[in-house]
């Protein structure tokens, strides 16, 4: 979907796409594989989510023995930047997840089996679960006090190991993991011709072992060494504490170090003769997963362009040489003569916990011939009160309140019919833009009028952390035909972040609002009937997740509890592509677009 995306986005005419074994996406008319352009790690605050973009052929693979980076919470937020390629080997099934990480990025998970040298070998289950290893425990005497419990074998199962150079399609690996419950040193001399290329390998070590024959870190560092790797750094030091665990302790210290994750990065020689997308990979791993700055700009700056420089302002390591958001706020008087050529409607309800965001994000708009409207549907919290504090001093804003909720359905539909301009927007109150997002956007309209929804790249935003872009949010509806757009919509739609586009106001005329479930669905077909989405590599629209919601949908679309019927929604979206077709009644396609709906919306 990104290859697509980003060709798209180059004007390209549409080509048949084919995926390589390593991931690589090439198109029939393109001679070299397409370079995708990945984000950087996430970002804290929405400002420096404006985040320095890397490009590399292909996806990562990673190999990942004893899942040691796939059972981390850390796990998800690699998934979702649609960089890597993981292959876990989970010999005690800690991944208890799979299934729902594999539907967040390119994941093969494979329980009950480990690497090694190709031989049978025993796992020793462990008390706790942790602990359990193909390499037996060390008997109770000669563990630390805190492990000789957790050590305790309580079943003994049969596991065969796999050879990493006998991996079938397998043919090279970017990044390898190793456990410290594992015979590592077996699985690299099992594994150097898939490793000859490898551009970073962690290995966990023992400071203080647990169980039989753990490789020693020289032992590790010397395997690599002679095949080309250098010792960087120790990472995720482990320590142990000697003091008892006493409620009447203040606190705790622990100075012995037990454990580590010890990094092996290519020796200088072989940095030297790497292409640019393998250096690039390197370095995003580095950045991405270790915050290694300095390195990762090293290897930039090897290019002899401006991306190391770049690299070094995304990141703070340089001052931006243009003027800053606010300074541009405060040299800037915004004026509003007549009607606006453009309106944001943004309907809001009990958003107290993030309209400041939202509203930042509308003030950083460096725009005129703009309205700012919100609609307050009796909240009851304080989100009227602080929107109208944080907008006051911006004559672009205006504030409204609803004496009763009306739901949201009324309240989105409102915002629309109560105002007036050529380009009309809905953002979410808890959604925020980019810098100029708007200016972007109303730029791709203004000057292909074939375009009729322009939007940003779809970006995430969870638990107050941005994230993305997000892949299931990105769609090309390019099709010459109407109809095309129109069934292709109906057809693949699912995450609506492209409702929230700018488009020409006229391209709903006619159009009869209906309270129903997936009404954004209805809106965005018509919409695309009357022209094609556009995306614009220079906007980003941050979208607001949420793991649960207390309301159900009815009653966020009626305001009070109630029912809404699925036929309903069926019955809108044929009754407005018959008025669409006008004359031009196409029963065939009418027919197809009802069989897609129902199958898909049961």
């Amino acid at each position: 979907m990104r290859a697509i995306w980003q060709r798209y986005c180059e004007g390209k005419e549409p080509a048949a796409l084919t995926i390589d074994k390593q991931g690589e996406a090439r198109f029939a008319d393109d001679e070299h594989p397409m370079h995708l352009l990945h984000p950087a790690t996430e970002k804290t605050t929405l400002e420096e989510a404006e985040v320095f973009r890397f490009a590399f052929e292909g996806k990562i693979v990673t190999v990942d023995n004893g899942s040691i980076l796939t059972s981390t919470p850390g796990f998800t937020n690699l998934q979702k930047l649609g960089a890597f390629a993981t292959i876990a080997f989970d010999p005690s099934s800690k991944v208890k997840n799979a299934q729902q990480l594999q539907q967040q990025g390119e994941l093969h998970h494979y329980p009950h089996v480990v690497l090694g040298d190709g031989q049978d070998a025993t796992l020793h289950v462990c008390l706790d679960p942790a602990m359990s290893a193909t390499l037996e425990p060390l008997p109770a005497d000669e563990q630390l006090s805190g492990n000789k419990q957790a050590t305790r074998v309580i079943a003994r199962l049969p596991i065969s190991t796999l050879r990493l150079d006998d991996i079938e399609g397998l043919e090279s690996v970017d990044w390898l993991l190793l456990d410290n419950l594992n015979d590592s040193l077996a699985i690299l001399e099992s594994g150097e011709k898939a490793l000859a290329n490898t551009l970073l390998v962690q290995v966990r070590v023992n400071f203080f072992p647990t169980h039989q024959n753990q490789p020693e870190l020289t032992q590790i560092s010397h395997w690599l060494s002679r095949h080309g790797f250098s010792f960087y750094r120790l990472n995720n030091l482990q320590h142990y504490s000697h003091q008892p665990k006493r409620d009447d302790l203040l606190k705790q210290q622990a100075t012995q170090l037990i454990g580590a994750d010890a990094l092996f990065i290519p020796s200088q020689q072989r940095i030297e003769t790497l292409d640019t997308h393998r250096r690039a990979k390197l370095a995003f791993i580095l950045h991405s997963v270790y915050q290694i700055h300095d390195l990762t700009f090293s290897l930039l700056d090897q290019e002899k362009t401006s991306s190391g420089e770049k690299y070094l302002e995304s990141n703070g390591y340089l001052k931006k040489t243009n003027p800053t958001i606010n300074e541009k706020q405060k040299a800037r008087v915004y004026i509003n003569s007549g009607k606006p050529k453009i309106c944001i409607g943004v309907p809001v309800y009990n958003e107290e916990s993030h309209i400041h965001e939202t509203v930042a994000s509308l003030k950083r708009q460096n725009i005129d011939g703009i309205k700012f409207i919100f609609s307050d549907n009796a909240s009851t919290d304080k989100t009227y009160e602080i929107a109208k504090s944080l907008s006051s001093d911006d004559p672009r804003f205006e504030i409204t309140r609803n004496s009763e909720n009306v739901g949201a359905a009324d309240n989105f539909i409102n915002l629309f019919k109560d105002s007036s301009s050529e380009y009309f927007m809905w953002l979410g109150a808890h959604d925020c833009l980019s810098e100029n997002y708007i200016a972007e956007t109303a730029r791709i309209l203004d000057n292909n009028k074939s375009v009729s929804m322009a939007c940003g790249y779809p970006f995430g935003i969870m638990n107050g952390r941005a994230f993305g872009p997000v892949e299931e949010a990105i769609y090309d509806f390019k099709q010459p035909s109407p109809a095309d757009r129109y069934l292709s919509s109906v057809a693949t739609l699912s995450n609506c972040t492209v409702f929230h586009s700018l488009f020409r106001r006229k391209d709903l005329d006619g159009f009869e609002f209906r309270k129903t479930i997936s009404m954004d669905h209805t809106i965005i077909s018509r919409l695309l009937w009357k022209g094609i989405l556009q995306y614009s590599e220079n906007a980003k629209y941050f979208r607001r997740y949420f793991q649960k919601r207390e309301s159900t949908v009815e009653e966020r679309i009626l305001g009070r509890e109630g029912s809404l019927e699925r036929n309903d929604f069926f019955d809108h979206h044929i009754s407005d592509l018959e008025k669409l077709q006008g004359a031009q009644r196409n029963e065939k396609l009418i027919k197809k677009v009802e069989m897609i709906l129902k199958s898909r919306f049961k």
